[in-house]
Formats: structure tokens, C-alpha cells, sequence
């Protein structure tokens, strides 16, 4: 019975979340830049309430949208576009703009006035900054830019999952040329290639990470007893993530705060103070509540929703049969690059995202979860010294969910 009215209660939050979508109202979520957040205001009971919110377009950062795209259509790049911001003093909190913020707004179809959420489109939502046709010629642009000068018949399987372990920033592909003529291809900490300080990360041989991650993955789930292991491994990972949802004890806490205003202010009420203002005020923050509450359900839903053993072999098993790019798709949620060891991070659902993942270097054993197999890997590679021999180079592999 319990279950059943959780399940109905989930399906009327986002019911409800809908209708304020279909309004054209905001229902929640960071707000993108060039754009704010302004009252509905509407009459209740002779007095004027806000009733919603509505996402509008602030005018100056829209300017600096409208910037960035039309420089890039025009063929500059991300850095000379931070660097002609920042000449004009245009900042984001103080600072230049990051450049993994200016990909971010290059990719968001938001500012054409197209919202994609919950299985819906929505273009009453985002008032448009730019236009369909530009968004496009950008995009395009990005499109063919994604291998940058690499030729397109080069893959790094592992290009979207590896960061560095010491200061968190993304590794790419990375190229040097022998006096032979012979390209090697490596990758390495886009910090440590840029020179910057705070980072020291070496670079390791595309073929040798590349061939370590696909055979592991193989051999990991390659027999029934360490597919069920790691199955088993997953449910207790999933139990656990369940028990220490940290969203449902904010919520609780946020839920107690407004029961404990409502309290004392129908106290304030039964002394006789009660005025338009807190009547006003009453009405605020019984909508609060009801807010708090259906997101409060809706999370305790999601953390019910533990996975099966049997959900998780269904969606690993078809891996071992699809080709090494998709294997590292479907299985792996993040690779950590270090000077001496390897961790490899897997996942077990379609754009499975860590829980509580924290974005910061270094990360303790304990944050990484649990720990399915250890063992070193020795990487080998030429000597730049004449006689041209092969140095080795012992890496730690730890493969975790």
C-alpha cells in the first residue's frame, strides 16, 4: 500500500512539473547564464501574490551570448574569445570566463527557445536569444572540431571518460614525432600540456591505456563467476547510495525549517497578530511546503528504486559483444590518470552518474566505492637515447564501482 501511494504521489509531481512547463512557467534548476528569474504576480483575495516564477532574458549577458556565438561562427576559437572578453572586462564571478563554460554555452540549445526535458520539447520556457541558424552553424562547427587536428581515422576509445588524478582536468590526445618520422600518440593532463602550474601529470601511451581498459573490462566480465561478482558488487553499491541519499536528509531538513516557521507563526496567529502580512507570509510558506513535499516523495521514490541483481546482468552481459568503443561507453563512468597508478571507474546504467561524486584531485580509495581487482601493468616505450632500447614503467590498476 506504501508503495503504491509513493508511486502515485511521484507520477503527480511530475504531473505537476509538467503543467508549469506547459505554462511556461519555471519548475526548478540552475538558471543559464543570460537569463534571470522574475515574479508572476497575480490577485488572490484582493491582494497581489506571486504565484510562479518566469525565466526572462537578461539583456547584457545576452549581448555576451549573442558575442561568443557570432565570433565562433566566424571561425575564432575558444581562447581568442576569453581573451577579447577579458579585455573588455567582462568576468564571470571575477574572473575570465573558463573555457569549458564558453563549450557549455556553444552546446545549449536553450538559447534558441528549445528546452528538452523530461521527454518533452518545450519553447515557451527559454524566451530565444539566438537564432536556429546560427545555433546550427556552431554546432557544425563543433562537430567537425571533435577530433581537433587528429585525422578522423584516429580513435581515443577513452576521449570522454579519463581525467587527470592530481588537478581533476580532462586528458587529451596528445602527439610527438621521432626524428624517424614515426608519430606517437599518448595521452596526457591538458594542464600538463599547457605548462600550468599545480599539475605534473606524465603522459602514457594511447595504445598501452587504451588496450589495458578494453582487455580488463573483457577479462572482468568475461566468465560467470566474475560477472556475478561484480553484479553483486553493484546491487551492495546501490543498497548503500539508497541508505545515504543526502538529497532526502536536505529536503527533510529544509521540510522541518518551514514546518517549524509555520509553527511559530500560528502561534504568532492564536496571540492575535495576525495581519496581511502574515497572512501573506502563511500562504508563502504553505506553498513551500507542498513544494519540499513532492520533491521530499519523489526522492524517497528514487531511493526505493534499488537496482536487481538480475537488472544488472541484463545490461552488462550484451557488452562483451559490441565493439571496444561502445564497451567503454556502456561500462565505464571515469578513468583517473596518475603518475603511478590507474583507477578505472565503471558504471551500471545508461548515464550513470556517481553518487556524491566530488570533483576534486585525488580521491581517496574510500570515495571511489568499492574495489572489484587490483593488479600492475607495465607500460614499455623506446628510449629517446640512441641505442634506442625499451624502458618499462609499472602502473597500479584499481578498478572500482
Amino acid at each position: 500500500m506504501n508503495q503504491y501511494y509513493s508511486e502515485e504521489l511521484s507520477q503527480k509531481t511530475k504531473r505537476g512539473l509538467r503543467e508549469t512547463r506547459i505554462k511556461g512557467y519555471y519548475s526548478g534548476g540552475r538558471i543559464n547564464y543570460g537569463y534571470d528569474l522574475s515574479d508572476v504576480m497575480a490577485e488572490v483575495n484582493g491582494k497581489q501574490l506571486c504565484i510562479a516564477k518566469k525565466i526572462t532574458v537578461n539583456e547584457s549577458e545576452a549581448a555576451v551570448i549573442k558575442e561568443i556565438f557570432t565570433e565562433y561562427a566566424g571561425g575564432k576559437n575558444v581562447a581568442q574569445i576569453i581573451r577579447a572578453l577579458t579585455s573588455k572586462g567582462i568576468m564571470m564571478n571575477g574572473k575570465p570566463f573558463p573555457d569549458s563554460t564558453i563549450y557549455n554555452i556553444l552546446r545549449n540549445e536553450k538559447y534558441t527557445g528549445v528546452y528538452h526535458v523530461g521527454g518533452g520539447t518545450y519553447n515557451n520556457i527559454f524566451p530565444p536569444i539566438l537564432s536556429c541558424e546560427i545555433f546550427n552553424i556552431v554546432r557544425k562547427r563543433i562537430d567537425s572540431n571533435k577530433y581537433g587536428k587528429h585525422p578522423p581515422d584516429v580513435s581515443y576509445l577513452l576521449r570522454n571518460v579519463i581525467r587527470c588524478g592530481y588537478c581533476g582536468r580532462r586528458v587529451i590526445s596528445f602527439t610527438g614525432t621521432s626524428k624517424s618520422q614515426v608519430i606517437w600518440r599518448y595521452y596526457k593532463c591538458y594542464n600538463s600540456v599547457k605548462g600550468k602550474e599545480g599539475c605534473h601529470g606524465k603522459s602514457i601511451k594511447k595504445e598501452d591505456i587504451e588496450n589495458l581498459v578494453v582487455e580488463t573490462l573483457a577479462n572482468l566480465i568475461g566468465t560467470e563467476s566474475n560477472l556475478n561478482f561484480l553484479a553483486d558488487a553493484i546491487v551492495a553499491q546501490s543498497e548503500k547510495a539508497a541508505k545515504e541519499n543526502n538529497e532526502v536528509r536536505h529536503l527533510e531538513g529544509e521540510l522541518a525549517k518551514v514546518n517549524k516557521a509555520l509553527k511559530n507563526l500560528l502561534v504568532a496567529i492564536e496571540a492575535g497578530i495576525y495581519t496581511d502580512t502574515t497572512r501573506e507570509r502563511m500562504l508563502q510558506l504553505e506553498e513551500e511546503k507542498r513544494v519540499l513535499y513532492e520533491k521530499l516523495v519523489e526522492q524517497k521514490v528514487q531511493a526505493k528504486n534499488v537496482l536487481k541483481k538480475a537488472d544488472v546482468l541484463k545490461y552488462i552481459r550484451p557488452a562483451l559483444n559490441q565493439t571496444k568503443q561502445i564497451l567503454v561507453d556502456i561500462l565505464v563512468r571515469e578513468i583517473r590518470l596518475y603518475d603511478d597508478k590507474i583507477v578505472i571507474m565503471l558504471k551500471y546504467a545508461d548515464e550513470a552518474k556517481p553518487n556524491g561524486q566530488r570533483k576534486g584531485p585525488e580521491r581517496n580509495l574510500s570515495e571511489w566505492g568499492t574495489v572489484l581487482k587490483r593488479f600492475p601493468f607495465i607500460s614499455e616505450c623506446r628510449s629517446r637515447g640512441r641505442n634506442g632500447k625499451m624502458r618499462s614503467k609499472v602502473y597500479e590498476v584499481i578498478v572500482c564501482i
